[in-house]
């Protein structure tokens, strides 16, 4: 099962992606769109989109300016965005050391490097985190029955 899911990876980087010039060999793939998960009925649940990446027959996908998008509902539910990640295809994950962002409805997170695993949809951040929440705020007064 896992070889059958390295290779659909394989060849759906490939047809994702193009190929750069010459003189990016370290990393040959550019605009790469690539699915990492989905729902029973064929969806996409989880995809990774990177400006640039690597994509070896084995082993560890490396991507820079990365995208991972979480998909609910057709639409994307989450967005985490960072510098450069790796993507462990045996385990499912990806992590990074670079600054992350991550972008959800009413919430943003930030912080300095990740793990996060891609079937269980978690995300933990190494450090720094920082979270902001976009609530309305509240006027002084407001909010307070006044008594007539």
């Amino acid at each position: 099962m896992k070889l059958w899911t390295s290779a659909v990876l394989m060849g759906l980087a490939l047809t994702c992606a193009r190929p750069t010039s010459a003189g990016d060999d370290d990393m040959p793939i550019k605009d790469m769109r690539l699915p990492l998960e989905r729902y029973d009925d064929g969806k996409i649940k989880t995809q990774l989109v990177a400006a640039r990446a690597r994509v070896p027959a084995e082993g560890d996908i490396v991507a820079k300016k990365v995208r991972l998008e979480f998909y609910k509902d057709d639409h994307v539910d989450a967005m985490m965005v960072t510098e450069e990640c790796r993507y462990d295809r045996t385990k499912g994950t990806a992590t990074s050391d670079s600054p992350v962002r991550i972008e959800q409805a009413g919430v943003l997170i930030t912080g300095m490097g990740f793990e996060c695993s891609v079937q269980d949809q978690t995300v933990k951040i190494l450090g720094n985190v920082k979270v902001v929440l976009d609530r309305p705020k509240k006027d002084k007064g407001k909010g307070k029955k006044n008594a007539e």
